[in-house]
This record gives structure tokens, sequence and C-alpha cells, in this order.
């Protein structure tokens, strides 16, 4: 079958491109029960005997809708049996979960997906956990960071490998179309579930696939979603060469670290700097100092930026999260303020 092969060939070239399997490892397998998830574990399952892998299938049921979640619950595991896929489930409560951590219902079921998938991948001794993201989510991301003003590292979209606490995410199906895949399923009548909350206009992603990618291949360019995963490209290459830039930059302005979330930098040496690789500079003592980039926009670094650059001995800015930035003298302070501070 023509498809087959096709996907086969997609995922043994991103194997070989960006390494991401070895021969003999475990790998927890994420399946929803729709068409990209199945595929996945039918296209790993034709190259297990090959690589020598051990398979573990994982789905987590977020209880959104109870009677839908239980038939995608079932299907992946019939798949995974008929595979012989060992087969894992959990079931939480997203809206609960996502009100209780003032978080969106997508990122918190993210942040949940992955939690449990880490848990599976120690339990069942596997270094991989793999997913079914596609062309078609490379595109959308890129999209949808493009609309918000994002910058490179926004841009570079969704990595083929990136590490997850003691693991690694692998994405092998990041060079096919969705329309292959569905395509393949089909002829060779392999059953596959869609969530109905994929196509709720209620999700900003949703309306990006449904609507706007539509009416930009119709009126635009057919191949955009191709021209949008070369765009992810070309940033990932950009952003990996300026990140690392800009770590080496942060090493040498740096003055002084603290124990209690604390960072001073050379203002004359951050001074010197071309401003792509101040901004990211920036960005990287935030992330160390907090945690994490939430809330962190253009506006407050270029504040920082313009703070940095300015002939003021004095001045002070504040960031999300409680991060207090200080310019005194020839120094730039970070620091998280605790309810010590304040």
């Amino acid at each position: 079958m023509r498809e087959l092969r096709q996907l086969l060939q997609a995922v043994e070239e991103a194997n070989k491109e960006h390494h991401l399997f070895e021969p003999g490892e475990g790998l927890v397998v994420g399946a929803s029960g729709g068409p990209d998830s199945t595929a996945l574990l039918v296209l790993l399952s034709k190259l297990r005997k090959k690589y020598d892998w051990k398979i573990v299938a994982a789905h987590l049921n977020h209880g959104l809708h109870k009677r839908e979640a239980k038939k995608y619950e079932a299907l992946v595991q019939k798949t995974a049996g008929e595979l012989g896929f060992p087969f894992y489930a959990k079931k939480v409560d997203l809206k609960k979960l996502a009100k209780k951590h003032g978080r969106s219902i997508e990122e918190m079921g993210r942040m949940e997906r992955y939690r449990f998938f880490q848990a599976l991948a120690r339990k069942t001794d596997c270094r991989k956990i793999v997913t079914a993201h596609t062309l078609d989510d490379q595109a959308e991301t890129v999209l949808m960071r493009i609309l918000r003003g994002s910058g490179l590292r926004g841009l570079a979209g969704i990595p083929y490998k990136r590490p997850e606490g003691a693991f690694w995410v692998v994405r092998p199906l990041l060079g096919c179309e969705k329309e292959t895949i569905v395509r393949f399923l089909k002829e060779s009548r392999i059953p596959f579930c869609e969530d109905r909350t994929n196509k709720s206009p209620l999700f900003t992603r949703n309306r990006i696939r449904h609507e706007l990618l539509p009416q930009m291949s119709r009126f635009f360019n057919p191949q955009v979603k191709q021209s949008l995963s070369n765009l992810h490209v070309l940033s990932q290459e950009a952003w990996d060469y300026l990140h690392r830039q800009a770590a080496a930059a942060y090493r040498r302005s740096c003055l002084k670290k603290g124990p209690s979330k604390f960072v001073r930098l050379s203002v004359p040496r951050l001074k010197a700097l071309h401003p792509a690789l101040a901004r990211e500079v920036v960005c990287q003592v935030f992330m160390e100092v907090k945690g994490d980039l939430r809330r962190l926009t253009f506006t407050h670094v270029a504040a920082i930026l313009k703070m940095l650059q300015s002939n003021a001995l004095h001045a002070e800015a504040h960031l999300p999260g409680r991060i207090q930035v200080k310019k005194q003298g020839p120094g730039l302070e970070f620091l998280r303020m605790t309810p010590l501070h304040l």
C-alpha cells in the first residue's frame, strides 16, 4: 500500500535525521484514539521487530465527554491489544484541574498528559515518550504563534525531539500530513475516533485548523502547511544558534548569582551586545529566576532593554511572577520577590 510505505519511510527518515530512537529501547506511546495516534501505534508495530522495541500504549481519559471518553479509551485498549502492546489508562477531571490551577483546558491537558507519560515511563522502564504530532500540528502551531507575535523561540515550533524530565519526547510523524494518515487508516479499515473537542470553535487552534488554514490554502498558497513547516525549520536553526550564543553571553555578563533566585549582570557587557543577543539573555535570566517564561511579553523585555540603554544610573521594573528588575550603577539585578520582600 502506497500510503503505508510513504508513512514508514517518513518515520525512518525522521529517525535517521533526528536520532529519535535506539534499538532495544522502551517506548511509551501516547494514544488518544484519534487518527494520528492510531496510525502511530500501527506504524511502530510494523517497525518493532526491526528495532527490538518494547512498546507501551498510554491513554489519558480527560473526562470531558463521559460517553465519548469511554469509547476512546476502549478503542485504544482494543487497538493496543490487537498489536500486542501493554495498555495503561488514567482518568482525570480536566475541567476541575484547570479551574483549580488557573490554566486553560488545553494547557492543563498537556501538563496532565506528560505527567502521566513520565510516571508510566518510569514504571515500565521506558526511555522515550512518543507522540503523534503531524505536519498539520506544526503548521497550526507556527501560524498561531505568528498571530500572537512570537519571536524565533516561538516560530521554532514543535521539535522532533526534546527532553522531558529524565526522558525524551520524540515525534516521528512531524513530516507527515494528516490527509495521508487518514487515507491510510481508511484504506486499511483501521478504526479510529474523532474527538468532538477538536472541532469546537472555543479553542483557538481549532479555528486556525478549520477556518484560517483552509482559507489560506485556497486563496493564497496551496502548500501553506509545508511553507509554515519550512519556516519552523529555518527558525529552529536560527534559534538554536542564537540560544547558544546568548547562553555564552549570559555567562560572560553574570556578576553574581544568589541562592534565593537572584542574578546580577554587568550593564556595560549587556549594552555591548547585539539587541537580539541582549533580548535572549534577558529571557534566559527570567527563565532561571522564575522557572518558566509564562506571561513574559515583548513589551516586558523591551522595557528592560530600554532601561539598560538609558543613561539613568538607577531604575526599576516589575515583571510577571513577582520578578523585580533593578538597575543600580553598573549592575542589572533580577530578583524573585518573596512575601518577606513585599
